[in-house]
């Protein structure tokens, strides 16, 4: 027996790669898929938000400002994340980037190769 977890599984599954430091969440409504990032202290402008042969890439810098820190347990990073994808229409998708959480909204439907704007 099949279940929608499975399906589910088939339909998102992350790529692992060293920068892949995102945590997200995935939902799924009859038409769309609804993806959850946590992206805490970066501008929306340095998110970047890629779709491309199957795989939905979202990227950002965050610039941490030099200072004469006493102790500094961050620094300057690049973060990522990378999931394979099938079956949406990225090109009718939205997205938005609130108090740190990134909102992407895709409708299910074909392959595209895009690029999205956040509002």
């Amino acid at each position: 027996m099949i279940t929608s977890l499975d399906l589910l599984l088939n339909v998102f599954d992350t790529i692992r790669t060293p920068n892949n430091n995102l945590p997200y969440n995935v939902s799924e409504n009859e038409d769309y898929y609804e993806v959850d990032v946590i992206i805490p202290g970066v501008e929306k402008e340095k998110i970047v938000i890629e779709y491309r042969n199957n795989i939905l890439s979202i990227t950002c810098d965050q610039k941490i400002p030099d200072k004469n820190y006493i102790v500094k347990n961050f620094d300057n990073q690049k973060h990522s994340l990378q999931l394979k994808i099938y079956g949406i229409s990225f090109q009718n998708g939205t997205g938005e980037y609130e108090n740190g959480i990134l909102k992407l909204v895709l409708p299910k439907e074909t392959n595209n190769s895009e690029r999205l704007l956040l509002k």
